[in-house]
């Protein structure tokens, strides 16, 4: 491996870095910017009925609106609720099957979404964006099927009633401070992931040895229709799903996928 060999990799690694990283950054700030109005807490007339179908309880319902405006307090406040014995288990695992839209909503959002797009392209990062989606309508579903069945409780959550953590109205300069401060920090962790992963994915495709290898997983991989370099994906999205994402970007560059 030679001086030439490293710096055609650093020369397509830099330019995948930037046809990402602007966008990605913007998609963060902007995102946070909305979130510091109400606009997302106003959503509970999206979420609401999700709990109605589930035969969930309202405070199973105020778990699945907070789910679109912060899973991790969401996540919180239902382990809180069933310690307490506000809610029975059976609920619980009904209230996570439901909350897997306002989850996946959410994560595209502020997260996944904007990696997607700017890394994958605008065809390609939406074709990922509706099937992780559908993915999400489908256990969804299962939660409402099964909450039909083993429970009898009724969400009367009002239509945009429930606003968890309303945001005072903030003069534009505050937002945009804090919409710079949060997305800022996002982008930062994000990108802790995202380079070094980007940078092993070139590398791993232009080694020789790594070619081998993926001749090997060839029949594997045939017969679920993708070329033996998705095992690179599949290996990588053990440890990350942002540095699947990450190895998937070159893989759609260099047209192996598309």
């Amino acid at each position: 491996m030679t001086v030439l060999f490293w710096k055609e990799i650093l020369r397509e690694v830099i330019d995948l870095w930037w046809r990402i990283l602007p966008w990605m950054y913007l998609g963060y700030f902007l995102a946070f910017l909305v979130k510091d109005t109400n606009f997302f807490q106003k959503l509970s007339w999206l979420v609401a009925p999700l709990a109605g179908l589930g035969n969930l309880s309202d405070k199973s319902g105020a778990f699945l609106v907070l789910c679109l405006i912060n899973p991790v307090a969401a996540y919180a406040m239902l382990g809180e609720l069933k310690n307490e014995s506000e809610v029975e288990e059976q609920e619980v695992i009904v209230s996570l099957l439901v909350a897997s839209l306002p989850k996946a909503l959410y994560a595209i959002v502020f997260f996944m979404g904007l990696v997607i797009l700017s890394s994958l392209g605008l065809k390609v990062g939406t074709l990922y964006i509706v099937a992780y989606l559908l993915i999400a309508v489908l256990a969804s579903g299962f939660g409402f099927v099964l909450g039909k069945v083993t429970l009898s409780s009724n969400c009367t959550l009002i239509k945009g009633s429930y606003e968890p953590n309303q945001v005072q109205n903030l003069k534009l300069k505050e937002r945009l401070r804090r919409a710079f401060k949060q997305g800022s920090l996002l982008f930062l962790r994000t990108a802790k992931v995202l380079l070094p992963f980007t940078f092993l994915a070139v590398a791993l495709l232009k080694l020789d040895f790594v070619n081998d290898f993926f001749l090997l997983v060839k029949p594997v991989f045939h017969l679920l229709n993708l070329p033996a370099q998705a095992f690179l994906i599949v290996s990588i999205g053990t440890i990350s799903s942002i540095g699947a994402l990450a190895s998937l970007a070159p893989l759609v560059k260099s047209q192996v996928l598309n």
